[in-house]
């Protein structure tokens, strides 16, 4: 049966991701996720990379690769969505993240990590967003090869990155992933690490390589990933500058984000699927329990 979940230990659970040249972020997102789910259960869909970046992976993980045209939203959502009915032939649950998004439960309540959660978890279910920053004045560029997190104290919420990615049952995703055709429970437990901009310097050359990138008129047209386009000026201070100015201001940084939740889901209470507001919430020091996480 579609989407029934097996039992005990033998839950099996997908994870899969789409890139383009992302060779930064890529081998971390494979090491998380291999880790938790098991490599053989992780997929790669490949629009092209000509960058060496998926060379070390081409024989861990399953790579599907799509010829490079100009990027259009909502062709990659199409076939995100077609990929992922395709996996529920096969797997109880499918979980879709960036490359640059990493689902944690709190190990304070799941020790067992995502596939622990993956066994309560409901039909759909959207984890806690939060943006990790890079406080530039008192942290040092990333470091290859130690854990991210122990390199990045603090976190922003922001409902943008309560994605419904977490799925038992077929659901429909709309471009950005964001949005969803039924209805989420946001799991207070489990969270969302967004690390664009974990990293100064390699968010803005990224940033600047994404600009540049072919955009379908659609796209444009629609406004979607209207942030990859914008300034230099304007991307740092959406992305450093206001979350750190915000920073700066607060003077709780406990790592409690109820008020922010309650916001969010009253959001979307009323509403068909999850179509929840945009905003960005309270600042917080990530606990020292996730530091070893990725």
């Amino acid at each position: 049966m579609l989407g029934q979940v097996a039992k005990g230990d033998r839950l099996r659970i997908a994870c899969f991701t789409t890139v383009y040249n992302e060779a930064y972020f890529l081998p971390v997102w494979f090491s998380y996720y291999a880790k938790a789910l098991g490599a053989r259960n992780l997929t790669i869909l490949d629009h092209g990379s000509n960058d060496g970046s998926l060379r070390s992976l081409r024989d861990r993980v399953s790579i599907v690769r799509l010829p490079r045209t100009g990027y259009d939203e909502q062709k990659r959502t199409d076939a995100v969505n077609a990929f992922k009915t395709v996996l529920f032939q096969y797997y109880d649950v499918v979980i879709f993240t960036d490359c640059d998004e990493f689902i944690v439960p709190d190990p304070a309540y799941y020790p067992g990590g995502l596939r622990e959660y993956c066994k309560i978890s409901p039909p759909l279910s959207a984890p806690v967003g939060l943006q990790v920053l890079h406080v530039v004045d008192k942290e040092r560029p990333l470091e290859d090869g130690r854990p991210i997190l122990r390199q990045r104290r603090f976190c922003r919420f922001h409902s943008d990155y309560c994605k419904p990615l977490i799925a038992k049952e077929p659901v429909t995703w709309t471009p950005g992933f964001h949005h969803a055709d039924r209805k989420c429970e946001v799991a207070r437990n489990v969270y969302l690490f967004h690390i664009k901009a974990a990293d100064r310097d390699h968010a803005l050359k990224r940033h600047r390589f994404l600009r540049s990138m072919a955009w379908s008129s659609a796209t444009v047209a629609a406004g979607w990933g209207w942030h990859q386009r914008i300034g230099d000026e304007a991307f740092i201070d959406i992305y450093f500058e206001q979350p750190l100015e915000q920073l700066r201001r607060t003077t709780d940084v406990g790592f409690s984000f109820a008020e922010d939740l309650t916001r969010l889901v009253s959001s979307v209470e009323e509403k068909d699927g999850y179509c929840p507001a945009s905003f960005a919430g309270k600042v917080a020091r990530r606990p020292r329990r996730f530091r070893d996480c990725f």
